[in-house]
C-alpha cells in the first residue's frame, strides 16, 4: 500500500483559503486534512494529508473578514468581533 504524502497547504492549486479554520491549525503540527486534490505542477489528483497552519488561518481570516469589511476599518472591526464573541458567549 503507497503511503499517503504530507504536503503544505501552499501546494494546493485554485483558491487555497476555503477549508475553514480549526484551532489546531495554531499547532506545533498544525491541522492535518487527508483529501483528494490536485498539487500545483501536477496533472491528476491524488491522496495527500494536508497541513494547514498558523500562516493559513491569518489568510482566511484575512480573505473572509478582513479584506470585504476593510472598509470599517481595523478598530471598528475588532469592535464587531468582539461584540460577535459576546453574542456567541455571553457567560464567559
Amino acid at each position: 500500500m503507497k503511503e499517503i504524502e504530507t504536503i503544505s497547504w501552499r501546494e494546493l492549486t485554485g483558491n487555497k483559503f476555503v477549508r475553514g479554520v480549526d484551532p489546531a491549525m495554531l499547532t506545533k503540527n498544525g491541522y492535518v486534512k487527508q483529501s483528494v486534490i490536485r498539487r500545483i505542477g501536477e496533472a491528476r489528483k491524488d491522496i495527500f494529508n494536508v497541513v494547514y497552519d498558523r500562516e493559513y488561518l491569518i489568510g482566511t481570516i484575512g480573505q473572509s473578514i478582513c479584506r470585504p469589511m476593510s472598509i470599517l476599518g481595523k478598530e471598528k472591526l475588532l469592535k464587531l468581533v468582539s461584540e460577535a464573541w459576546d453574542v456567541c458567549y455571553p457567560y464567559t
